[in-house]
């Protein structure tokens, strides 16, 4: 699997976060390591209901910044899974380009902690649309089958096989959004895809609950 370095994904608007946090963030190695620690920990934790909720909505700006640079870690892929949806619920202004250009940089036959990263930056992308129309711009695309297949595999899937689990996954994905254009996106599909159907049950769930949104749609 091929991850792009820090100055590659500068290049596709990784500006608003790296260009500033990454300095940030390595200043803060020395000012806040508990802090950081914390982070770290969080990333590193092994969840089987999904990401802890609060402690990534609570995420500091340094703490942000540090997740940001584990992604350009190879030897920290088992974490990057974590790493996006906890950029995603902590909602820092940079989230959005840092998640899309990572998503953008894999390629090739993904490892299995790959290939959990690319469908836990789909579910980060549901949390980013409730905020960031381009997210949820990004999943209507892939939701709908709009774009290209990725030049991903993972085991059995490759070719079509991923770009329909990539689409059902845009579609669970958009039940995060909860915005009147995500909603129509699924009604438009959910008479002929059993799984537009389904998220789109859970979109209208999550709107009559109180309930916080699910931690993750894998």
């Amino acid at each position: 699997m091929r991850i792009r370095s820090f100055a590659s994904l500068r290049g596709l608007g990784w500006v608003a976060l790296a260009g500033v946090l990454s300095c940030i963030a390595s200043a803060a190695a020395q000012a806040d390591p508990a802090g950081l620690a914390a982070a770290d920990e969080l990333v590193r934790g092994v969840y089987y209901e999904g990401l802890p909720q609060e402690a990534a909505r609570n995420l500091d700006l340094l703490q942000v910044g540090y997740l940001a640079e584990v992604l350009e870690d190879p030897d920290r892929q088992r974490d990057h899974a974590n790493v996006l949806l906890a950029l995603a619920l902590a909602g820092h202004p940079g989230s959005f380009e840092v998640v899309a250009a990572y998503l953008g940089g894999l390629s090739g036959e993904l490892s299995r902690d790959g290939w959990r990263a690319l469908r836990a930056g789909v579910s980060a992308m549901g949390h980013l649309a409730s905020n960031d129309a381009r997210a949820e711009a990004w999943l209507t695309l892939r939701a709908t089958g709009a774009v290209a297949v990725p030049a991903v595999s993972f085991r059995v899937y490759r070719d079509e096989r991923v770009r329909t689990q990539l689409r059902q996954a845009a579609q669970r994905a958009l039940a995060l959004a909860q915005t009147g254009t995500a909603r129509a996106a699924l009604e438009e599909r959910a008479a002929e895809d059993p799984t537009a159907a389904e998220a789109l049950a859970e979109f209208d769930r999550i709107r009559a609950s109180d309930a916080p949104l699910p931690r993750s749609i894998r």
